[in-house]
C-alpha cells in the first residue's frame, strides 16, 4: 500500500477487542498480568503501523459504545501499561447498547474528557425492514429505544439524528462514524458465515434489490 501511495488514514488493531486478541497469549482476562501480555501486542502493532506509516491513526476498538464501565475498565488498563494508540473506537448500535442518541452522545464526550482521546464510530446500524429478505428476524431483533420505525424512512432519519450529534460533541471530538453492514444484500453464498444465513439484508443502505435507500441522503446531506 506505501508503494502504491495509498497508506490509510486509520488502521484498528483488531475488531472490538474487549476481550483481547491472539487468545489465548492475548486475552484481557483469565491469566495473571492479562493486560501486560496484551499490552505487548498493542505496543508491537501500533509500532509496526508507525514504521511503515507515520501519519496513519491507531484505533482501538471495543462494543458497547454507552458502557462507561467496559471502557473505563479496558482503556483504564491500557493506560496503565502505557499502551500508545491514537484514537478510541466505539460500536453504536441501538439495539444492543439499547442507548438513545442523547444517551451515547454523552458517553463519547466523558470518554474523551477521561482519556483525551479523539472518537471514531466503528459501526452503526440499523433496521430499514424488520425482517430479512428471508422473511425471518435479522441480527437485530428491533431498533432499540430509538423513536424510528423498522422502515427505510426510519433508517434514514435515525442517521440524521446521529450524524447531527456526533458533529455537535465538544471539540469536534467524534471525528466519524461507519455504517455496518452497508451493503451485504442477499446474492447466492453471501452470508454471516461460510454456509451460513445473511442476517444483515435488512440493515444494509441498499434494499433486496440493491437499490439505493433514502438513507443514503443523510450521507449526501452530512
Amino acid at each position: 500500500m506505501k508503494a502504491q501511495g495509498t497508506t490509510p488514514a486509520f488502521v484498528s488493531l483488531g475488531n472490538e477487542t474487549a476481550g483481547g486478541l491472539l487468545f489465548p497469549y492475548g486475552a484481557s482476562y483469565g491469566q495473571p498480568d492479562a493486560f501486560a501480555k496484551l499490552a505487548r501486542f498493542y505496543k508491537a502493532g501500533y509500532q509496526a503501523v508507525k514504521d511503515v506509516s507515520p501519519r496513519s491513526q491507531v484505533i482501538i476498538h471495543l462494543d458497547a459504545g454507552g458502557d462507561d464501565g467496559k471502557y473505563e475498565w479496558y482503556f483504564g488498563e491500557l493506560e496503565k501499561q502505557n499502551v500508545p494508540f491514537d484514537l478510541i473506537g466505539s460500536s453504536y448500535y441501538p439495539y444492543w447498547t439499547r442507548k438513545d442518541v442523547p444517551t451515547v452522545l454523552g458517553f463519547f464526550e466523558r470518554m474523551y474528557d477521561r482519556f483525551g482521546k479523539k472518537i471514531m464510530v466503528m459501526e452503526s446500524g440499523i433496521n430499514w425492514s424488520p425482517v430479512t429478505h428471508d422473511g425471518i428476524e435479522g441480527q437485530l431483533l428491533d431498533n432499540g429505544p430509538v423513536p424510528y420505525g423498522e422502515t427505510p424512512e426510519g433508517q434514514r432519519d435515525f442517521l440524521y439524528e446521529l450524524f447531527a450529534g456526533l458533529k455537535a460533541v465538544k471539540d469536534g471530538a467524534v471525528i466519524g462514524d461507519l455504517y455496518w453492514d452497508p451493503v451485504m444484500i442477499p446474492a447466492d453464498g453471501v452470508g454471516w458465515q461460510v454456509g451460513g444465513d445473511n442476517v444483515v439484508s435488512n440493515t444494509t443502505l441498499f434494499d433486496f434489490e440493491g437499490k439505493a435507500l433514502p438513507a443514503l441522503q443523510a450521507y449526501a446531506d452530512n
